[in-house]
């Protein structure tokens, strides 16, 4: 869970303050000009992504900068409010659609939740090839843990792929899924006349005998 700066946890409406006076400026420059962007950035506190800083930095049109690499170059921001802005307007989300937001550091909090998501329902679903995908890409198996590589591994494995048959449970669910739509198709009606006809007749009366001829 993100912390909360020092600042706004002591002084919640000191915040609320100074999120409506950026919201007032970027409305005076016409940078937002929706009742939904406005409501946004009167409701979001941006100093939840951003812990550690100060209120007046959090609440500056200005980028904030979060990550630096060895020489000191900062790499990794939360964007000037008056760009988020921007996006916002351009971006246009209506109620019921979903967004879909990509952030470009791997250990940012948007990144690790997008990837916590994916790759739990990878693992609900139990599609051998996207689990063997999954821990086949070594971005993503590094950032699994260990606790959850194994029941991914122990899930994969399940799944027998490369061997040529089937689990016993996976065998004895295809078998009394074939048992059951053959029991459906038996008791379906049909039309002897009709074009069709039965089915299992019909495969039948076309299916060649073991004793037939190869050409």
């Amino acid at each position: 869970m993100t912390t909360l700066s020092d600042n706004a946890a002591s002084d919640p409406a000191r915040a609320g303050r100074l999120r409506d006076g950026l919201t007032d400026r970027l409305i005076a420059q016409k940078t937002i000009t929706s009742d939904a962007a406005e409501k946004a950035f009167r409701t979001v506190p941006r100093e939840c992504f951003l812990p550690g800083f100060p209120l007046e930095a959090a609440y500056a049109d200005n980028p904030a900068y979060t990550k630096a690499d060895g020489s000191g170059t900062q790499i990794s921001a939360a964007s000037q409010p008056a760009v988020v802005a921007l996006m916002l307007e351009q971006l246009d989300a209506r109620p019921g659609e979903r967004v879909f937001e990509a952030a470009a550091d791997p250990d940012a909090p948007a990144a690790r939740n997008l990837l916590r998501q994916l790759t739990g329902r990878t693992g609900e679903s139990g599609d051998g090839y996207a689990l063997r995908d999954l821990l086949a890409h070594p971005g993503a198996r590094s950032r699994l843990g260990p606790a959850r590589t194994k029941i991914i591994e122990r899930a994969l494995g399940a799944c027998a792929l490369g061997s040529a048959t089937l689990p016993a449970t996976l065998r004895s669910g295809l078998e009394e899924a074939l048992d059951h739509a053959a029991a459906v198709l038996e008791k379906s009606p049909f039309d002897p006349g009709s074009p069709g006809g039965n089915p299992l007749e019909r495969r039948a009366r076309t299916a060649p005998s073991s004793d037939a001829p190869h050409r």
